[in-house]
């Protein structure tokens, strides 16, 4: 299991990445909801892997701006 890096900053959206066996996503989303709250952004990408599948994960909200475009 790799240790989590520090969440990055592209064009105002918080992007958070895990490498881990299990799935914890309530504590995921916590987790980059806050950095996200401490960089004054409600846009944050959550990108995971598991058991060598890759997912990604975001707001709602930030969906729909995203495919309104």
């Amino acid at each position: 299991m790799k240790a989590d890096t520090k969440p990055t900053i592209i064009d105002n959206t918080i992007l958070e990445t895990k490498d881990q066996k299990t799935i914890k996503m309530p504590q995921w989303i916590k987790q980059v909801e806050a950095e996200a709250k401490r960089a004054d952004t409600k846009k944050w990408l959550l990108f995971f892997k598991t058991n060598g599948k890759g997912y990604v994960c975001m707001d709602l909200n930030y969906f729909e701006t995203i495919i309104k475009k």
